[in-house]
């Protein structure tokens, strides 16, 4: 298998700057980047299912009545202490 542009780019940046990997900047640009990548996948993973999957993943999340919390005073609206 031949080297795309992106693997010599790659090998020339862990040459010529190795500090980057560890620097501040780059750990929260590959935070960022694998949020992206997961919510994109997680979006395409839920495009995917039907209205009954949705549905029944909505009640395993939030519990059968809607309700996340079984607290009484979830139940009643008032906020949580």
């Amino acid at each position: 298998m031949s080297k795309t542009n992106n693997d010599y780019l790659a090998e020339y940046v862990r040459e010529k700057r190795p500090e980057i990997e560890r620097s501040f900047d780059y750990i929260m640009w590959k935070i960022g980047r694998t949020l992206v990548d997961a919510v994109h996948s997680l979006t395409e993973q839920l495009k995917k299912m039907s209205p009954q999957e949705l549905e029944e993943l909505n009640q395993q999340i939030n519990g059968k009545d809607g309700i996340i919390c079984d607290k009484a005073c979830c139940q009643k609206g008032e906020e949580n202490e």
